[in-house]
């Protein structure tokens, strides 16, 4: 129980597109008066696997697979990070593994440039 909420406390504290919603948020509780230098410092990556569907090895994997590129997809538009061929190329990984490898090398370049 609370494991949701305790994700999304974390990602208004730590996202920078939620500088704006803090002081409402937060106002009423210690760290709000006191935030960390690393409040709403981040670009967040979160992944929600409740609702797996796992009726045979297959629908795991699937559905495994369709998560991680809807986040990633979502995560590079709401941040605006790569070009649609940048992400075409990610999204053509055909395993979670190869996936997520494609999007934090691509993180990387980027952040290098």
């Amino acid at each position: 129980m609370g494991k949701s909420l305790f994700v999304s406390i974390l990602e208004y504290y730590y996202d920078i597109l939620e500088k704006d919603k803090f002081e409402k948020i937060f106002s009423k509780l210690y760290i709000g008066h006191h935030p960390t230098p690393n409040a709403n410092k981040y670009r967040v990556l979160c992944f929600d696997f409740s609702g797996i569907d796992s009726q045979t090895e297959g629908d795991t994997y699937k559905f495994f697979l369709d998560v991680i590129k809807e986040t990633i997809t979502t995560f590079i538009g709401r941040y605006q990070l790569f070009d649609i061929n940048q992400l075409k190329h990610i999204l053509e990984g055909d395993s979670p593994g190869n996936v997520l490898r494609r999007f934090f090398e691509g993180l990387k370049l980027w952040k290098e440039k």
